[in-house]
Order: structure tokens, then sequence, then C-alpha cells
């Protein structure tokens, strides 16, 4: 950075701080002039981070600037950017600083080889660092990465690389806060490795024909989240072990391997959601949770077409396991082996055996108005493709030859309200939101929603009550197509604001003239209260003030223009509507909501 550029920065450092001031004497009249101590370089003011200030910084090309990526890091200013041009690069990169290192047209271009592969290709120890579009290869010795994260790093972007041939292709150590996404680390020992790593971003990767994992994090790696990757062809497609708990993994394809997702050594509290885990070859099957692996949950996920298991419990308890679809497995859709107070339930088992359970669980809930699995409205056990009972009332629950059992490899309890055939659910109203047309009128309007699986006939009522009081219906004319939604207003009625608050409710199909397989979630009741813009039900400065500030100033959307309107002048603007709302959080002034 040239001393211009030092200068230019400075002064824009002590802009910021004398605005920042302003605003604070406008905001909080009580704050005194002369009680703030500011010298003549404002350097008593306030400290102004360097991320609140604008600079230029500056693009640094290889080879044309520097030879080497290496050069151009060493040389760079904290903030600038490396673009690498098309070619072969032998090196291993130290990066120490804030940089954003990207070739020029991608990774089929720019190959970073490295020329020691005793080393990581890129290492990384400095946060804030961005890294994108090479290929990157060649540290093959013990333990090296293409990419390594280091220890205390955070806030690095790695995004669009190939990373492929080394020991490790991407490797996140003892770090934080980290995103991942679109790589393609594949044809390494371990495609993508979190070692007490936490709070990272991994996020449509693609991890496949990895040596011995395609995605691993061990020792305490916790409250990372895995969305939308990829990892096929290797032992073990997402492995989690050694305490790795609270972390999210979420839409995985994670197929073709010896061993799907497996838990190991108490590796709990986990969400496994919406991940396929399906033909995988290994004793061990789609989803595998081991050892001490507790209070995990598993919902909506697809384990099927595996060689052995779809699910396999071995020493682990207290978890939850609902939604899942367990299909076509070759041994059994679900082994639990010495594993104690798992709560199955709404699961669909459709395997040569289904069950096998030596413990003590349970297979069902109390049954409750919900969609089931199979589309019933009713939750309550499983479905089981060999379920050889009835339902004698019509509920979609089976009420004979209790409790399912799977031939008696459930070796105690059962399933007390398995799922039976495919129930066709009628139409379902809901109101789906409510809003005030400000600054026009007061007029309140609505959504109602078709939830269900029939067309709701047309002719039904929605009525507005405020504060329990029953006040005005609108007809609905238009039939209402699964899915399809219908617009109303009040227009009869012009709602006026009542301080503190008013609760406004709107119910649908009021008459009941409609068929519906809910009739007790036809209402939606929220309130209204002049400055809450967020409706949280408070009026304070971060919700509501700092709303309003970025509504005026970015355009941001609020979920209540109404309540932001304070001076009732038809307009949201900072001094008289943030300005207002500040003033009524500090001091309680009275707000003035109203409508044009």
């Amino acid at each position: 950075m040239t001393r211009i550029k030092k200068i230019e920065k400075e002064n824009e450092r002590r802009w910021i701080a004398l605005t920042i001031v302003i605003s604070m004497l406008v905001l909080i009249p009580s704050v005194q002039a002369e009680a703030i101590i500011i010298d003549h370089n404002c350097t008593n003011l306030l400290q102004i981070p360097d991320e609140w200030i604008e600079s230029e910084d500056e693009v640094i090309y290889v080879p044309d600037d520097y030879t080497k990526i290496q050069w151009a890091v060493d040389n760079a200013s904290i903030g600038d950017t490396i673009i690498v041009r098309d070619g072969t690069y032998p090196e291993n990169v130290n990066v120490n600083k804030r940089l954003t290192i990207r070739a020029e047209n991608g990774s089929g271009n720019c190959i970073v080889n490295a020329s020691n592969p005793g080393d990581h290709v890129f290492d990384v120890t400095g946060s804030y660092v961005n890294i994108s579009e090479f290929s990157i290869t060649n540290a093959t010795d013990f333990q090296k990465a293409g990419i390594y994260i280091g220890e205390g790093v955070d806030h690095c972007n790695i995004s669009d690389n190939i990373v492929s041939n080394n020991d490790f292709g991407i490797h996140l150590n003892n770090s934080s806060n980290n995103t991942l996404q679109k790589n393609n680390a594949s044809n390494n020992n371990c495609g993508i490795l979190l070692d007490t790593a936490s709070s990272n971003t991994i996020t449509n990767n693609i991890a496949n024909m990895n040596e011995q994992t395609n995605i691993a994090m061990h020792s305490s790696s916790s409250n990372n989240t895995l969305t939308n990757n990829t990892a096929l062809y290797s032992v073990n497609g997402i492995y989690l072990q050694e305490d790795s708990s609270n972390n999210t993994l979420t839409n995985n394809t994670v197929s073709e391997n010896e061993y799907g997702i497996c838990l190991f050594y108490s590796s709990c509290n986990n969400n496994l959601t919406g991940n396929t885990a399906s033909s995988n070859t290994g004793e061990l099957g789609g989803i595998y949770l081991c050892w001490d692996s507790n209070d995990n949950t598993l919902m909506r996920n697809n384990a099927s077409d595996n060689s052995q298991y779809g699910i396999y419990l071995e020493s682990s308890s207290s978890n939850t396991l609902s939604s899942n679809t367990v299909n076509s497995n070759s041994n059994y859709g679900i082994y639990l082996d010495d594993s104690n107070g798992n709560l199955i339930y709404n699961n669909y088992f459709n395997n040569t055996s289904n069950a096998w359970d030596d413990g003590t669980n349970v297979w069902n809930i109390t049954p409750i108005l919900g969609t089931n699995i199979i589309s019933g409205s009713w939750l309550g056990g499983n479905y089981w493709s060999d379920y050889a009972g009835a339902d004698t009332d019509g509920d979609g629950l089976g009420d004979t030859v209790l409790s399912y059992n799977s031939s008696g490899n459930i070796q105690q309890g059962g399933d007390w309200h398995p799922l039976t055939d495919v129930a066709t659910l009628p139409s379902d109203l809901e109101i789906t939101g409510t809003w005030v047309c400000w600054p026009d009128n007061c007029t309140i309007c609505y959504n109602v929603t078709n939830t269900g699986n029939e067309t709701a006939s047309a002719g039904h009522n929605t009525l507005l009550y405020v504060d329990t009081v029953e006040i005005v219906l609108d007809y609905v004319p238009a039939e209402l197509a699964p899915g399809e939604s219908y617009t109303g207003c009040f227009d009869d009625y012009i709602w006026t604001y009542t301080p503190p608050e008013d609760n406004i409710t709107v119910c649908a199909d009021f008459n009941n003239t409609v068929s519906e397989s809910n009739e007790t979630n036809n209402c939606m009741n929220e309130t209204r209260k002049c400055g809450d813009v967020d409706m949280d039900g408070n009026v304070d400065f971060l919700g509501d003030v700092r709303g309003v500030a970025r509504y005026y100033m970015y355009g941001e959307p609020i979920k209540c223009p109404w309540a932001g309107d304070v001076d009732c002048d038809g307009d949201i603007d900072f001094l008289g509507d943030a300005r207002g709302i500040a003033r009524h959080y500090m001091y309680g002034e009275a707000l003035d909501c109203c409508c044009d």
C-alpha cells in the first residue's frame, strides 16, 4: 500500500468516527458534546476497524507482476487480489494474510503442482483468505494437503477448485467459520477432512473416489454444516468420529461406498436430514451409528439398496428416527444391536427382513393428526411392508395383529400403531399471511392456501377478529386447487389501531362449508404493535430501530411496514421513524402509527 493510500485510509477512518459521534448526539440528546474528548487527529475518538473502511485494494497478476504465486503473496498488501493466469505452477504457497487468490480462467487452465510433495500445496495461516478456481495436486506425503487451513484460522472461502492426488484434499485443522463450496476433492487419500474444526460450512462439493474417506470429521469437530455434497466410491462416504457432535448434514448424496454415513465414538446431537445413503456395499450399510453415538436425529433420509443394512445402530441410545425411507436393503432394513431408548416412528420399511432389535426401544408415538410418510392423516408408528393386520376404523393406523414385531425380530415391545394403506387427504385451508394495506388505508388483507390434496370448493367465508371481537367476513369466490392461494381483503372495515397493541386473528372457512383434513389450523393470530416492525412482540433497538434504518438506507424489507411509520406521515424515514422508535425504546416517548 502506497503512502498516499495510507493517508486516504486514515482520513476515511476519521470521517467515520466523526459521523458516529454526530449520530450519537442526534439520537441521544442527553450526551453532551463536551463529554466527548477528541484530539486533532481523532485518535482518541473511536477505534475504527479496517473492515469499515473502503480502500482500493490492488490486483496483482501472476506471472505478469511476479513470476511465482508465492512472490505475489509475499509482496501483496492485506486485502489485495492475486489473479493467476493459465499455466502450471510448481509451487508450495504459504498464505499468511487476508488475500483473494484465484485463477483467471478456471481450474481447467491453471494448475498448482506441489514442487515439494512433503508440504501442503496451499498452506493458509491467515484468516479471511479466498482461494478459488485452481487445480491443486501432488502433496502426496503423509498428512499433507492440497489446501491446508491451519490452527486458529477462520473465515476463509475455498471454492471451485479441483483438488486431487494429495494425501488430504482439503484439511481444516482446529479452524472455524470457513466455507468450502463447489470444490471437487477427489482421488486423494481423504477428500475433505475437518479435525477439531467447528462452525464451518461445507456445501455443494464433490468428494469421490478417495482411497480411504470422502468427507471426515474427527476429534470434536462440532457445529459444522454439510449440505448438498456428493460422496461416492470410497471406503467411507461421510465419517464422523471422536465426539464430533452438533453437526448438521442435509441433502448429501452418499452412495456406492463400502460404508455410507457413519457416526463413531460418542458423536452425539447431530442432525441428519434429507440425505441419500444408498447402494453402499459394506457390512455396516447406509447409515451407521455406533459406540455411544447418542441423541442424534435422523429425519427424511433415504437408506435404500444397500448390500447389508439400511440403518444400523450399535451401542447407541436416545436417537430419534423419523420420516426415513428404508427400502430394498439386502439384510435388514433397520438393525438395533445393544441399543436402547431410541424412538423410531413414521418411517417407511420395505425390505425382505424389515427390523431386528434386541434392546428396549420405542417404535411409535401416541397418534396425532398430521400427514404421515404414506400420506395418511395420522402420525403413529411406521409403515411395514409385511404388516398383516388391518385398519378397522379407517384412520390409516393398524388395529389388529398388534404389536407389529417383524416376525419376532423386535424382541421387546414393537409398533402399536403401524401405518396402513395410503389415504387420500381432502382439502385443508390455512391462513398463510396477513398484512395492513399501509400507507393507502388500514384495510387488513390475507392469503388463504389449500394445503390439502383435493380442490377446496368456492363460496366459503374468511372471518376477521380484532382483540377476540368478531369484526367482518370476506367471501372467497374461487376454487382452490392443492397448493393454490387466494388473496382477499376486508374492504368493509378500516382498522383503527388501539395502543399498546391489537391482536389480529384471521380464520379461513368460518362457516365450515369445506371438508378439510384438519379443522384446527384455520386461523392465524398476529400482534400488531406500533414500532414493532419485526413483529417479535417487543419494540427494541436491534430488531426495530436497526430494521427501519436499513429499510430507509438500503431498501431491506421489514415484516410490518405499518409499524415503522411511527409519526403517521405515510412514509418511513430516519429522523421521524428510526429516531422515534429509538426514543420510545430509551425514554418511553409515545408513537403514532396510522394510515392515510
